[in-house]
């Protein structure tokens, strides 16, 4: 399937042919084509349009956006042109709204953003697995293994979760790899932490 947009249909992805890497061997299919699946997993949920049911495609994110975009532009156009001359009390309050307003959708795009929501497929990916592990660069004291563990009990799952991140605690000044190996985060460290715990099962 090509895309119907003029610039992804110019792009190797897009123009409906699959691509075969020399270096790697790896061949990757076109926008559109069907996958080869794991006989043996539940297939993960196709994301699509709630509105018309439809699959989504990166035309309808483009066009959604750009119309949202356009939309925005109409409407602050019109309150440019609309709102009549304010005298200097009237500007105060206005401008202080508005500062109002725009700290409060940073705050709540700054909660949204921190969300911590877990993937249904990886939820139900262990469910089949016999133990998870999580290797975070972020403080475990509530970080995304905490999220893991929580979604998984939730979804009445029950195998271990092995967490690896950072201590709630002071560290001592250094670069990032002296950090990484003092915390036991390195891939060495996380697969000989983890290893024991493993073969224990």
């Amino acid at each position: 399937m090509q895309s119907s947009n003029p610039v992804f249909r110019k792009a190797e992805g897009f123009n409906g042919q699959s691509r075969t890497y020399p270096a790697s061997g790896m061949t990757y299919p076109a926008y559109g084509a069907p996958t080869q699946t794991d006989p043996y997993r539940q297939q993960a949920p196709i994301y699509g349009d709630t509105a018309t049911g439809g699959r989504m495609t990166i035309d309808t994110v483009v066009q959604k956006t750009g119309l949202t975009l356009g939309l925005t532009i109409l409407v602050a156009a019109l309150v440019w042109v609309l709102t009549p001359p304010l005298d200097s009390a009237a500007a105060g309050s206005l401008y202080l709204l508005a500062m109002v307003g725009a700290f409060g959708g940073f705050a709540l795009s700054l909660v949204n953003s921190f969300k911590r929501v877990v993937s249904p497929a990886l939820v139900e990916l262990a469910r089949s697995a016999g133990a998870v592990a999580v290797v975070e660069d972020n403080l475990v004291s509530g970080g995304i293994g905490s999220a893991v563990t929580s979604a998984l009990r939730e979804a009445g799952i029950d195998v271990p979760v092995h967490t690896f991140g950072i201590p709630k605690r002071f560290l001592a000044h250094a670069s990032r790899s002296e950090l990484l190996e003092e915390l036991g985060l390195t891939a060495d460290t996380v697969v000989a932490g983890l290893a024991p715990k493993l073969t224990a099962r």
